[in-house]
């Protein structure tokens, strides 16, 4: 989330980069009803990050970088009317808009000015900033020709950017990075006067600072905030104030400066609002001052905004916006601890407490999915989310029930939470074997993998105390009788040197490398610290391993390799692949594996391919001379003689899972109708012959607001998409 704005009745307008705010499908921006606590959409949105945001006249002006807003061209800035809920570009259908991004947005003096990385606007040459008149629809440059706008001077190795607007009587204040504004030497901040249309040569040229991020103005004062160095010919904070009577710069607060300056501000009656992700050079990291914070402008003293306790935000923050009831900060914050806070959260200055916008998702998970796995009915996912099925969780890891729709949190209380990501899971004689980056399960040493007992709800370790797992993350696990594989990027299992694979007993809870014999496991030009493992998957009686490596043992083999479990040895395919694997899957006589590479076996295709296992011999999926996917592949799941593909690519308007057909030898998107595709990146895929669990980072799904996970039938007699 990246900005904020308050329309004239108290609608709170939001903008960034997303798909959806709680359960509304929302292209980049969205409205907020404080009274009713609903999101709506306006409209169709924008088609791309939206930096800015600039409210007037019952007209919603919006700034970032992209090509439309509600299906109307409109280059990198829009209108949205409220009253009649029609987007326009600004300028005609031809030359709307500027040519770059657009950061800031303000309105006055009959015009709407726009700031940012842009050199034209309309058809009018600019430099960074330009005025755009609503009466005669036309953009204009801010100075006279030769001299107009701002920009860093012949040479620069960066271009100027403006990054904030802010108005006072004739005078519109402009700040970001630059060093000169029409032909007068200005370093951050300038001033343009609207009145004689030429930019100003007196007290901003007194400031010295290699980046303005905000202005704003309270209590008689331009408040200023960035890496000031100095005003006024003397040293000052990062935040100062230029008094807008006698024009004198002075600190705006007592005590010690910033570390991290203030990335927002906002000033009212009572004092001065500023977030960011900063805290104070006072010999402290306290973090409840971090992050948002009030100046009194009677005691000049800063005062924490983050409640009581544990009450406080994480995360970097961008915008904020005061009201006389609430104070609304936006960025990249996920929690206010106790409570989820998905890129906004608002604080009560009745309360003093912090709270969440909306309700949540009752059907999904609030941050990115990991992993999936679907073992009869349940479905186990994994990932850095804090909420499930509108319930918190403090693991990121969740049971789903397919048939019920029931959430059920695991491992959920401090006694038992990881401190680490899941990225793998499998069964294991009715527990849940959990592998990824954490080294404890509350305050239980569990290193990289361990056994959740779904009865007891409690965590074992594979192996004895502090010599239990692994030394480095999990990235994989497959079970075969009593013993469980797990492979990644690790040294150590146990005490034994392994080298990114390895198996565990459980009868004898021993850990063994993979060889009868030195060298084991995986290496890359020698070093087995260079080499890791990412999927595996047991047919037949070996395990296939693939990764980033070029020898198993002491086995030449391009980032795949086959491990025969009964003769403990290992043997290359072919001649593997030509650069990466993330995924395996096997069906009767065949291994696929997907990733990210170009060949497999010498043969050229892209990123997926398919191992017979009886012949040793390589082949491609689809026709065509390089047929494959045109995108990395994470996630592998096949069901009948459909290959289910998650991860990153283009296939028919579909960027995140396709399916292709063993019989017709086809790729085709899951649904022919564009809207109703996963956009973004598909991580992990399982199933089990109805339902086809898909994970990841994406918003939607099946037409509707699935953030991260969602489920598609694949029965034939209920087959009805995804939900």
């Amino acid at each position: 989330m990246e900005a904020i704005a308050r329309g004239s009745d108290g609608t709170v307008y939001l903008g960034g980069s997303f798909a959806a705010c709680g359960e509304v499908a929302a292209n980049n921006i969205v409205a907020w009803d404080p009274n009713t606590e609903t999101f709506t959409a306006l409209g169709a949105g924008v088609e791309g990050r939206v930096y800015a945001l600039h409210f007037s006249n019952n007209d919603l002006y919006v700034g970032g970088r992209f090509a439309g807003a509600g299906g109307v061209a409109a280059a990198n800035i829009a209108k949205f009317s409220t009253l009649s809920g029609q987007w326009q570009p600004l300028g005609s259908t031809n030359e709307n808009g500027a040519n770059d991004t657009v950061y800031a947005i303000a309105g006055g003096h009959g015009v709407v000015y726009a700031g940012g990385k842009f050199i034209q606007a309309g058809s009018t040459s600019v430099q960074r900033i330009a005025q755009f008149d609503p009466a005669t629809q036309q953009w204009s440059a801010l100075g006279q020709p030769g001299s107009e706008g701002v920009d860093n001077g012949i040479g620069a190795i960066l271009p100027a950017i403006v990054e904030t607007l802010q108005i006072h009587a004739d005078e519109l204040f402009v700040g970001g990075r630059f060093t000169r504004a029409g032909t007068q030497p200005f370093r951050g901040l300038a001033s343009f006067d609207s009145s004689t249309q030429s930019w100003s040569s007196y007290a901003p040229n007194r400031l010295s600072a290699d980046r303005i991020s905000d202005l704003t103005i309270g209590a008689g004062q331009l408040i200023v905030t960035g890496s000031v160095s100095h005003c006024g010919g003397t040293p000052c904070n990062d935040v100062v104030a230029l008094d807008l009577v006698t024009r004198q710069w002075a600190n705006i607060h007592d005590g010690p400066n910033f570390a991290n300056p203030p990335e927002a501000l906002f000033a009212d009656e009572s004092g001065l609002y500023a977030a960011g992700n900063f805290y104070w050079q006072d010999g402290t990291s306290d973090s409840d001052r971090r992050r948002v914070a009030k100046l009194n402008w009677v005691t000049r003293q800063w005062e924490s905004l983050n409640g009581t306790g544990d009450d406080r935000i994480d995360g970097m923050l961008n915008d904020l916006l005061v009201t006389p009831e609430q104070v609304y900060v936006v960025g990249d914050t996920t929690t206010t601890d106790g409570d989820t806070a998905n890129r906004v959260a608002v604080f009560s200055r009745l309360s003093s407490a912090w709270s969440t916008l909306g309700t949540g998702n009752a059907a999904s998970v609030n941050v990115q999915v990991d992993a999936v796995l679907v073992s009869g009915e349940d479905a186990f996912i994994a990932g850095r989310f804090n909420e499930a099925g509108g319930q918190a969780t403090s693991t990121g890891l969740v049971r789903y029930n397919l048939s019920t729709g029931i959430w059920t949190p695991l491992a959920d209380s401090p006694e038992l939470a990881l401190n680490g990501s899941v990225v793998a899971m499998a069964m294991h004689d009715g527990d849940l074997i959990v592998g990824g980056g954490f080294t404890l399960g509350g305050t239980t040493s569990l290193r990289g993998i361990a056994r959740y007992d779904l009865t007891a709800h409690t965590w074992e370790s594979l192996g004895e105390a502090d010599q239990n797992g692994v030394s480095n993350y999990v990235a994989a696990i497959a079970v075969s009788g009593s013993d469980i594989f797990v492979a990644g990027a690790f040294a150590n299992a146990g005490t034994q040197r392994v080298n990114s694979v390895a198996r565990f007993d459980t009868v004898a809870q021993q850990w063994h490398p993979l060889g009868t014999a030195e060298p084991y496991g995986l290496s890359w030009s020698g070093a087995p610290i260079s080499a890791s493992a990412r999927a595996m998957v047991i047919h037949d009686g070996k395990l296939y391993v693939t990764g980033y490596f070029d020898a198993a043992g002491s086995v030449s083999a391009a980032s795949i390799a086959a491990y025969d479990i009964a003769s403990e040895s290992w043997s290359a395919l072919g001649a593997g692949l030509s650069f990466e694997g993330y995924a395996l899957a096997r069906d009767g006589g065949h291994v696929y594996v997907g990733g990210l590479f170009e060949s497999a076996g010498g043969i050229p295709l892209q990123n997926v391919a398919k191992f017979e296992t009886s012949t040793g011999t390589w082949s491609a999926l689809g026709m065509g001379p390089q047929p494959g996917l045109t995108g990395a592949v994470r996630a592998l799941h096949i069901d009948g003689s459909s290959i289910y593909a998650g991860g990153s690519f283009d296939l028919a308007g579909s960027t995140a899972l396709a399916r292709f057909d063993n019989g017709a030898q086809t790729w085709t998107a899951l649904t022919p109708i564009s809207d109703e595709r996963v956009q973004g990146v598909v991580n992990g895929l399982g199933g089990n012959g109805k339902s086809l669990l898909v994970g990841g980072h994406f918003q939607q799904a099946g037409g509707k607001v699935n953030p991260y996970v969602a489920a598609y039938s694949i029965d034939a007699l209920f087959s009805d998409g995804l939900e």
